[in-house]
């Protein structure tokens, strides 16, 4: 929930700054001054639909879309994957072992 308000509150602030720099660039022409608005209009609309699919996601129990592309990631196999040693010695009267391993994974 504190993403999504904070991704309003930002998205907000972005519009108002450009819409008032908008109208201290273009003045009085009206077109362009309409056309900014709409613009501005239209980003806060995309920013009320990002809204709704962060909470429809929250929801559903579903991890928020940074948490998905972190999972994402994370579902790759390692580039420098650990490697494990394991070694055994046995020695029994009449015999003698040893044996030495490697397991990588990834």
């Amino acid at each position: 929930m504190a993403s999504s308000r904070l991704l309003g509150l930002v998205t907000t602030a972005m519009n108002l700054t450009a819409l008032i720099y908008a109208y201290g660039f273009f003045g009085s022409d009206h077109e362009t001054w309409v056309r900014a608005i709409g613009a501005a209009l239209q980003c806060i609309g995309v920013m009320f639909v990002m809204q709704g699919v962060l909470m429809t996601r929250a929801q559903f129990g579903l991890p928020s879309l940074h948490g998905a592309v972190l999972n994402w990631f994370r579902s790759f196999p390692a580039v420098f994957p650990k490697t494990r040693y394991a070694s055994m010695d046995a020695a029994l009267s009449p015999a003698t072992a040893f044996g030495m391993g490697t397991v990588r994974q990834g």
